[in-house]
């Protein structure tokens, strides 16, 4: 795919900033490509620092971030969902049908927002089937899930599989899966 000449200009300053050699466009796509996957780790470690510092707070009761809320620990999720034992947990995981968050110091957290009527939203769960295996990190659906995105008219994805109609979540859904094809690209 060719460079418009705003990512060959990114691409040429980044690379002179590591005193790489960007001339041809594979090159330039490569020097992008690994300068976004950079961001990336790094925006998933600034977050992580941010979630941790809400757990450490919170050990045995929900954390509360600014930007993705309250954040249950696996306790907290099997009392508010009744699920009986974390057998229920664990099988949500293996299936890809929960979000769950590893902060800084290696806590498994839950962002209460995915959860409704006792159990994980039932639209979100095709989403996360198709994210959470070609994410980087669960930190990248999580973003993806809660960001504002003009697609959307300015709401958030997870706030139209809250309050959207089925039309919606299947739009959200397709959404979701163009974003797990990018990023297993």
């Amino acid at each position: 795919m060719p460079l418009t000449t705003a990512q060959r200009w990114k691409a040429e300053q980044i690379a002179k900033a590591f005193g790489l050699n960007a001339t041809s466009t594979a090159q330039q796509q490569e020097v992008l490509e690994k300068f976004q996957a950079l961001q990336e780790r790094l925006a998933d470690r600034a977050e992580r620092d941010e979630i941790f510092t809400h757990v450490k707070s919170a050990r045995h009761r929900p954390g509360r971030t600014s930007r993705y809320g309250e954040l249950w620990s696996a306790t907290t999720v099997l009392e508010r969902t009744g699920w009986k034992d974390r057998h229920s947990l664990t099988n949500r995981l293996a299936r890809n049908t929960i979000l769950r968050i590893t902060s800084s110091d290696g806590e498994f957290v839950y962002p209460s927002f995915q959860f409704h009527g006792g159990d994980v939203l039932r639209p979100l769960r095709p989403v996360l089937q198709l994210m959470l295996p070609a994410a980087a990190s669960s930190m990248a659906v999580l973003r993806w899930l809660t960001a504002p995105t003009p697609t959307l008219n300015g709401r958030s994805a997870i706030d139209v599989l809250r309050l959207g109609t089925a039309k919606d979540h299947e739009f959200v859904r397709q959404l979701a899966e163009q974003e797990a094809a990018r990023w297993t690209r």
